[in-house]
């Protein structure tokens, strides 16, 4: 069965359009490329609103979320180790420190605290803060919360 886009105006198979319980059939009035357009001209003017939604659903569902990833890599190994390779040598120093707290941990020179040391949310997930790279070993702890707030109020 067929059904014409209201948008585009274009007779697609009614496998193209989206599931809407509301509709005739089941199926939305406008195709699925049509409902892309206009998803994503919605999220540019609601963009704070668009990324709160987008926030909570990775939360809600890690594993569907960490599954994307995967898959997103898995399907375009090429252009992500190109960017990877470009972000290394664009930041070698940085990426510098990155290993040497990672080897420094794997040692037991240094220790990943279970607590960020500013709000003192308990969390596995805590940051290495670098103020001075030409310092990598000298860094704060902080949860990922406070890592953002940190970067932001330094951006300005």
């Amino acid at each position: 069965m067929d059904r014409q886009c209201r948008k585009c105006g274009t007779t697609k198979p009614l496998e193209e359009f989206c599931k809407s319980p509301r509709s005739k059939g089941g199926r939305d009035y406008t195709c699925g490329a049509c409902a892309v357009v206009r998803a994503q001209k919605w999220a540019e003017k609601n963009r704070s609103r668009s990324r709160e939604i987008k926030r909570k659903w990775r939360e809600k569902n890690p594993d569907k979320q960490r599954a994307s990833e995967v898959a997103y890599r898995e399907a375009h190994r090429d252009e992500v180790n190109k960017r990877n390779r470009q972000y290394e040598r664009d930041n070698r120093e940085k990426k510098n420190c990155h290993r040497r707290v990672q080897v420094a941990l794997k040692s037991g020179a240094l220790i990943r605290p279970w607590r960020c040391p500013s709000c003192g949310k308990e969390t596995r997930k805590v940051h290495a803060h670098h103020n001075d790279y030409s310092k990598p070993l000298d860094i704060w702890w902080l949860c990922s919360s406070c890592h953002v707030r940190l970067h932001k109020e330094i951006i300005g």
